[in-house]
């Protein structure tokens, strides 16, 4: 169960992550504080479920 949470909150903060990015984007300056928010999310996407899942004790 921790896993599927664990996938669940990654699918969110990497749609975040391209909102943010859209965001960015779309104003008429590029706001680069908004940009790195969305680069922080998307690393945080990634990162979150290789670290819950190599701390799995199940084997496959």
């Amino acid at each position: 169960m921790t896993n599927v949470l664990t996938a669940i909150g990654s699918i969110i903060l990497l749609f975040a992550s391209f909102a943010l990015f859209a965001y960015s984007f779309g104003q008429d300056e590029p706001n680069a504080f908004i940009f790195f928010a969305g680069i922080v999310l998307m690393t945080g996407s990634f990162w979150l479920p290789i670290t819950v899942v190599g701390q799995s004790r199940k084997s496959w």
